[in-house]
């Protein structure tokens, strides 16, 4: 059996206990290099996907212009898909930031840049899914009776008026 290696921006690949892993690397690098041509610099560090003191519902800052939007919404499709191909650690962190696609302000932006920092630092998170078959013969099997019932004694109501 031949193992896919690399799909839609995923790679896929056996550890040493032939355990099954999926790794976005390749898709954050490009995320990254989008970043880098988008802003001229590239992400520094963050060692957390939420920023200190994170309410971006109270963000007071100025409004971004239709451009800066544009640019908003692509960061958060990237990290959509980049939850959809297994780094599931953001989910909460992006799904909140979208929220916020109507009246966007800089201070959202910011905290969409910190997520793109995150994912950075910590590019090589791995998920392992284990392929074997659970053993599940020394769990007893319960035999269950429909006739005991917490309802004892109650019947169907049928109408009579049924066709």
């Amino acid at each position: 059996m031949r193992l896919v290696t690399f799909h839609l921006g995923c790679d896929f690949f056996c550890n040493k206990d032939k355990t099954l892993c999926s790794n976005p690397r390749k898709y954050i690098g490009k995320m990254m290099d989008n970043y880098k041509w988008i802003f001229g610099h590239s992400p520094k560090f963050a060692s957390s996907p939420l920023m200190d003191g994170d309410h971006p519902e109270l963000d007071t800052m100025e409004l971004l212009n239709a451009e800066d939007t544009k640019i908003y919404q692509l960061l958060i499709g990237m990290c959509q898909w980049v939850i959809q191909i297994g780094r599931f650690n953001i989910t909460m962190v992006v799904m909140m930031m979208s929220r916020f696609r109507a009246a966007l302000q800089q201070g959202h932006m910011d905290h969409v840049k910190h997520i793109h920092r995150y994912l950075v630092k910590y590019k090589h998170g791995v998920i392992c899914i284990d392929m074997d078959e659970p053993d599940y013969s020394n769990i007893p099997k319960k035999e269950y009776s429909w006739s005991v019932t917490c309802y004892p004694g109650a019947k169907e109501c049928i109408p009579d008026n049924l066709p």
